[in-house]
């Protein structure tokens, strides 16, 4: 599957893409959102994974809509990285504020 391929799947039914092409973020989104696993296996092949953790953690990392589908991403396809980018659990506000006593 081809940047192509991607941009041709049925994702972009709330974007009026209409004759041009969708923009490269707006296919990482969706596909990231929507997509089944072989169209992310193939994104991950396509883009940098970088630019697709910025993407995720910009889009995606704090909505509670999409909880599952997060923890399959960070679980096999994101790097170690990612879990930097999240933002602080509740236990780790009380280390950090217990630390201060």
């Amino acid at each position: 599957m081809n940047m192509l391929q991607l941009q041709s799947l049925k994702l972009y039914w709330s974007y009026n893409v209409g004759v041009k092409k969708p923009p490269e973020n707006l296919v990482i989104e969706q596909v990231l959102k929507y997509g089944d696993t072989e169209a992310v296996v193939a994104l991950f092949k396509i883009i940098d994974i970088h630019k697709i953790e910025k993407i995720w953690h910009a889009t995606m990392q704090n909505d509670a809509r999409f909880k599952r589908q997060n923890y399959f991403l960070k679980t096999f396809f994101l790097t170690q990285n990612s879990t930097q980018l999240a933002s602080p659990t509740r236990f780790d506000k009380l280390k950090k504020l217990a630390a201060k006593y």
